[in-house]
């Protein structure tokens, strides 16, 4: 479960990463309702802080579970940052 926990947290860094400098050099974010890339930088920390939490506490009374939404959340978090790169690379 720690293995999959830092997973999470290291994607959410790279979104957050590359949505920072995609947002520096002219890109548009279209997640978040603000194009403040300091403040996206703080938004998603804290949804990444949540959600750690939220399936470390839900680890322990339901483990598949857990480890479901955990992998759902890894994949979305990296399929985030292809998107990103993509994005990068097209402008």
């Amino acid at each position: 479960m720690k293995v999959l926990l830092l997973a999470y947290l290291l994607s959410s860094g790279a979104d957050a990463i590359t949505t920072h400098y995609a947002l520096n050099h002219g890109g548009r974010e279209v997640m978040w309702p603000t194009q403040n890339p300091w403040l996206i930088d703080g938004l998603t920390a804290g949804q990444a802080a949540a959600t750690t939490e939220l399936v470390s506490k839900l680890h322990r009374s339901h483990p598949r579970l857990a480890i479901t939404m955990g992998v759902i959340s890894v994949v979305i978090r990296g399929a985030v940052v292809v998107s990103n790169i993509h994005q990068l690379r097209k402008s």
